[in-house]
């Protein structure tokens, strides 16, 4: 074989082993395409960040209905206090009803003036019954004792009975010397005047 032909299918082989070499470098570069498009998607970002907002003025929404529920929660309060007004009130009535009288003693006190005292003596009901009051009556020469007692109306109390003594003193204002006589409930008592008054 020449040289000269030898030597120019060598030059030609290289040639094609260079362009070959070269070829892949176009390609090379296109993945710096995918690079610049990468960069792209940036832009859109902004788009993605915008919901974010959106979400952010969902939870104001969600307040405002919960500082909307929190203002209709005071008017249920405000019915307590007129539930609780009239149960005090509903306690303090009051029933007076005839007491008991177990001892009855009239004594005529040697005093200037002369001074006449009635006591009495009885048993309350229970815990709750108190002495209201003890009223007197004459009628000619006559005294008649009343004895009250109270008690709160519809109330809870213990079964403990109570005694209670109470002095009175008879009006005799007026009187003439003689002997009178007092009566308490199913009891009596006389007791004798020496002069008027």
């Amino acid at each position: 074989m020449d040289k000269s032909n030898f030597s120019k299918i060598l030059i030609a082989a290289l040639l094609s082993l260079s362009a070959c070499a070269t070829a892949p470098v176009g390609p090379a570069a296109a993945p710096t395409a995918p690079a610049a498009s990468t960069s792209s998607p940036a832009a859109p970002l902004p788009s993605v960040t915008a919901p974010p907002s959106d979400a952010s003025a969902a939870p104001t929404a969600t307040a405002i209905a919960i500082g909307d529920s929190a203002a209709t929660a005071p008017a249920p309060i405000e019915t307590q206090p007129a539930k609780a007004q009239p149960k005090p009130k509903v306690g303090q009535l009051i029933e007076v009803f005839p007491g008991q009288v177990e001892g009855l003693d009239v004594q005529v006190l040697e005093s200037q003036p002369v001074q006449v005292k009635a006591t009495l003596n009885g048993t309350l009901g229970d815990g709750c019954t108190t002495l209201n009051d003890i009223t007197q009556v004459r009628t000619d020469n006559v005294f008649v004792l009343e004895v009250t007692v109270k008690r709160p109306k519809d109330a809870m109390c213990t079964m403990i009975a109570k005694l209670y003594s109470k002095s009175v003193s008879l009006d005799i204002a007026g009187l003439k010397a003689g002997t009178y006589i007092v009566f308490a409930g199913t009891l009596s008592q006389t007791f004798t005047l020496a002069a008027d008054y």
